[in-house]
């Protein structure tokens, strides 16, 4: 079951039955037994386990007494449901050295069909309870966990190959920064189905990097540029990307191009929305040297060669509060990788299924396979040497086919030579970056999202251009005349 914490509630269907048992039957069996099991909650919405599991238990709380207690409660809270319609609930309380927030998991009924709210809980609910987290969740939640002032935020949106399938999107990679800052790394084709399920304000972008124009890592930029302005954004989208060897390999080229190819388009949606959000400001930079090509708030990012099938391809680095990403984009193992990303905190470096399994898997030729695989991107074994010499706290791999059958070979390959933390990426996951540890998780999210309104006041009193008008021979046909 897939649960989504907005600041908005959230409505999440869940199935017919839980485990063997049918939904109604499951909750009111938890709900009964709370009280004589080791299960210190009342009831927690949606789960099978009842609370009894290792995960569970470093989330139990101080049992709420009784059901009119639980609405007193969850009334002070949000005021939103009487108790005859509430079957139980489940208070996740916070910590505030983790940042995390409180969070109320109430389980309802309507009509006899069952289904959860999620949502924020006040900051006094967990002193309520009396309760404390050891540690963070198992799993994110999103807009339930507050970055704390001195720690970075990765979420991987897309780790698969240039082949889309639903498990994995193109390349992108997501930084958020306890200052406020997020950035996305290269915009492959679906990041944007992942970005739009953390729910976060498009208006909250700080900006985007493309590492090469390959389509796989700029194919979302039309669905970032009129995604993000139907979604809400009020300023010019901040695009990066390296120059190219002639002036048709650039950033800016592809960018004028794109928006060119897309008149009718924005053209059309001017009048109705926000004019400003059809600006795009491209920042280009020179592709072949080693260099900063961002520098605001704390933040650096600096841009270094990568040497990927002919020029024009770079590698990015972020450091911020003495943190540090360093993300490959697609590169054969390279001196100016290893040069540049000694030491960082958590390093991100491609590497591609490896050859038998392109042979077997893919369906390439044995030079085909090694073509792809080796020359114009890194095999494992390969990448684990890169690894090794630069040493990072955290070493992730993407950019492959990450399944049960095909990750075993691939771990086995990385460990040739590196032997220390290591994380095979998936997509959604999500890296918590702190000078005292790294963690790691998945997470949870909506299927049915909306953008996220928290800036549409702005969004609602932008100033619009006057709407483009259509043919009088063509306006004239409608069936309910509105202009």
């Amino acid at each position: 079951m897939a649960v989504s914490s907005t600041r908005a509630l959230s409505i999440i269907t869940p199935p017919a039955t839980v485990g063997n048992m049918p939904w109604r039957e499951r909750a009111n069996s938890m709900t009964s037994s709370a009280s004589s099991s080791s299960c210190s909650t009342r009831v927690a919405a949606g789960c099978d386990r009842c609370m009894r599991s290792a995960a569970c238990r470093r989330l139990r709380v101080s049992p709420m007494a009784t059901s009119k207690a639980s609405w007193r409660v969850l009334k002070r809270g949000v005021g939103l449901l009487s108790p005859s319609e509430m079957w139980g609930m489940q208070i996740f309380p916070g910590d505030p050295k983790s940042g995390l927030q409180p969070l109320i998991l109430a389980l309802y009924v309507d009509r006899s069909n069952p289904y959860t709210h999620s949502y924020p809980a006040p900051n006094w609910m967990a002193h309520i309870q009396g309760a404390s987290m050891s540690s963070r969740r198992e799993h994110f939640f999103p807009n339930t966990e507050v970055l704390a002032l001195d720690e970075m935020r990765i979420t991987a949106l897309g780790t698969g190959r240039p082949f889309l399938r639903p498990s994995q999107a193109n390349a992108g990679w997501l930084v958020e920064l306890g200052n406020g800052d997020k950035f996305q790394f290269d915009f492959g084709y679906g990041t944007q189905t992942n970005f739009g399920a953390l729910e976060i304000p498009y208006q909250d972008m700080t900006a985007y990097f493309a590492t090469h124009l390959h389509t796989d890592h700029v194919g979302d930029f039309a669905q970032i540029w009129v995604g993000s302005w139907t979604g809400g954004r009020t300023h010019p989208l901040e695009m990066y990307g390296p120059s190219g060897p002639l002036p048709k390999y650039g950033m800016r080229h592809f960018v004028e191009k794109q928006m060119e190819s897309y008149a009718w388009d924005t053209d059309t949606r001017v009048g109705l929305l926000p004019a400003v959000g059809a600006e795009v400001n491209v920042h280009e930079f020179d592709y072949s040297k080693t260099h900063v090509v961002y520098d605001r708030n704390g933040v650096k990012v600096t841009s270094f060669p990568a040497v990927h099938i002919y020029d024009g391809a770079v590698s990015l680095r972020l450091d911020w509060n003495g943190l540090s990403f360093v993300y490959s984009g697609d590169t054969t193992p390279s001196q100016f990788f290893v040069d540049n990303a000694k030491n960082a905190d958590v390093v991100v470096h491609e590497t591609f299924n490896t050859v038998s399994q392109l042979v077997e898997r893919s369906g390439y030729d044995e030079r085909s396979a090694r073509g792809i695989g080796t020359i114009a991107h890194s095999d494992p074994a390969e990448a684990s040497k890169v690894f090794e010499l630069v040493n990072p706290r955290l070493a992730v791999a993407f950019h492959f086919f990450n399944d049960f059958d095909t990750a075993p070979e691939m771990a086995a390959a990385i460990r040739t030579h590196y032997k220390g933390p290591l994380v095979l990426a998936k997509d959604m996951m999500v890296f918590n970056v702190r000078k005292e540890e790294i963690t790691t998780r998945m997470a949870v999210t909506s299927k049915d999202v909306w953008p996220n309104k928290e800036h549409h006041d702005d969004f609602k009193n932008a100033p619009r251009k006057e709407r483009m008008q259509m043919s009088r021979w063509l306006a004239d046909k409608q069936l309910f005349p509105k202009f």
